[in-house]
């Protein structure tokens, strides 16, 4: 009864996923796959 609980529930993750072509970051490393065609056609 005496309890909080902390709403939300999910730590925010710091963990990026950085183009080393163009230094833009992304959070899912699929998406910085995908990105990666920008570079190489």
């Amino acid at each position: 009864m005496g309890r909080k609980k902390s709403l939300g529930g999910r730590k925010k993750s710091k963990k990026s996923y950085t183009c080393d072509v163009c230094n833009k970051s992304f959070k899912l490393n699929t998406r910085l796959k995908y990105h990666m065609y920008t570079h190489t056609g």
